[in-house]
């Protein structure tokens, strides 16, 4: 029996093509559709559009993922195997970027079978403008971390284990991920398109972007109104030249700052509700990019977008980041989002094994280091018995901007043996940002 993608009961999530109902197109990472079936037959009938690298279909069966290797171009019929019978959820999404375009066709089950409502899109809603790491680029390679990337023609690229779509599963949220390889803020710059490079101040508000298909094609931004955005682009700005790191003061370094500040306005126009995350990765770079964000972001005065610096920040694998790494960033990105995960006590727990760690190993003093406007932090170390012994301030990631912080001290002589346990390394907790509604 035959699907088509227009049938009510199909979920959809992401910028899609809908000029043609019978055809939609899939360009962005992340897309996807999903639905609920009986029986034990289940085909995918797709059109593959090439541009570069080899092209690849992910979905999940009942939680299980696996991956389809599409044809440079033309159509194609996916038989996806089924052990057995019975009620079975698929979600079918695209694992790459813009490398090519994917039309859905729609779906085939078994005679006799019955299509079910499938779970509806989550109410939160996520949008993240990034560049490779944001749409999960040789992430798969995870026997090559801390190591340059392999030789690969696309085969490790995943949008499913972006940090993106791992922060908006862990938050429980719809993610739109506007993320395209190689991409920089201005066009001219990076790598995506070269030797006519094109930037996310041209890509940002279309539907489609790349050349190789068309010409360009507007987003109708009345689709999807996002309560959280994330801007995570300005690493590739540093190809051909790194000018930003070279003469932070220098015409060309102004310029950026100035048109990435345009950029967040234009967002802010477009979302005068929305928070704004601006970031850019563990992927090795610069800290001069992360100096020009903040500035940018502080010349604003919006309390509405804000700066946010990954513990690793600029130190993850070379070439791109793995598995692991998108969920690190995931992890740190969530608890920043949601007041729901610092209320959830992890925090807490994390403090309380360090500080048995700490005292198992003979420590008898612990100090901390915590923003004055970092409530949450100051809160957690007061409840553990941490008492303020003076003021300070401190720089944050080589940046020129100073914060106002308390210098605590707790005394361990009275805390209770604890079991061993592998807890090393600083703690630090960022304010969490409460802007997403309940689910």
């Amino acid at each position: 029996m035959r699907i088509t993608p227009d049938n009510p009961l199909l979920v959809y999530s992401g910028r899609i093509d809908w000029s043609h109902s019978h055809a939609p197109v899939f360009i962005f990472p992340c897309t996807s559709v999903s639905v609920r079936f009986t029986g034990q037959v289940l085909k995918v009938h797709v059109e593959n559009r090439h541009a570069y690298w080899d092209n690849f279909l992910g979905y999940l069966l009942d939680g299980e993922q696996s991956v389809l290797r599409l044809p440079e171009n033309g159509t194609a019929e996916c038989e996806i195997p089924i052990e057995s019978g019975g009620e079975h959820e698929f979600l079918l999404f695209k694992r790459q970027d813009a490398c090519h375009e994917l039309v859905f066709l729609g779906l085939e089950i078994g005679e006799g079978e019955r299509l079910l409502p499938a779970r509806q899109n989550p109410k939160r809603r996520m949008e993240v403008y990034g560049d490779s790491v944001s749409a999960g680029e040789v992430s798969e390679a995870v026997e090559y971390m801390g190591k340059p990337d392999p030789v690969h023609n696309g085969e490790y690229s995943n949008g499913w284990y972006s940090y993106a779509w791992m922060t908006a599963r862990k938050l429980d949220a719809q993610i739109h991920d506007i993320a395209q390889g190689g991409i920089a803020l201005l066009d001219g710059t990076g790598w995506f398109n070269e030797p006519e490079a094109i930037g996310m101040e041209t890509a940002w508000d279309k539907l489609r972007y790349n050349p190789v298909f068309g010409p360009a094609v507007p987003w109708d931004f009345k689709a999807y109104t996002p309560q959280v955005v994330v801007v995570a682009v300005g690493q590739n700005d540093a190809h051909p030249e790194d000018y930003m790191k070279e003469d932070y003061d220098g015409a060309r370094a102004v310029e950026w700052r100035a048109r990435y500040s345009a950029f967040l306005r234009k967002l802010r126009g477009i979302y005068p509700e929305a928070t704004i995350i601006c970031c850019t990765t563990i992927l090795g770079h610069a800290s001069s990019w992360d100096r020009a964000i903040e500035e940018a972001v502080t010349g604003l005065q919006d309390e509405g977008i804000t700066k946010y610096t990954f513990r690793r920040n600029g130190s993850g694998t070379p070439g791109h980041l793995r598995i692991p790494e998108a969920e690190e960033m995931a992890g740190e990105l969530a608890y920043c989002i949601h007041r729901k995960h610092w209320k959830s006590g992890y925090g807490s727990e994390a403090l309380g094994l360090a500080l048995e760690w700490i005292r198992a190993r003979g420590g008898e003093k612990v100090t901390a280091e915590v923003a004055v406007g970092n409530l949450a932090s100051n809160a957690l170390l007061r409840k553990f018995g941490f008492a303020v012994e003076r003021r300070a301030e401190f720089s944050k990631y080589h940046m020129d901007v100073r914060f106002d912080s308390y210098i605590y001290a707790r005394m361990l002589t009275e805390l209770p043996p604890g079991r061993e346990c592998p807890v090393r390394g600083e703690l630090r907790l960022q304010p969490a940002l409460p802007f997403l509604p309940e689910p």
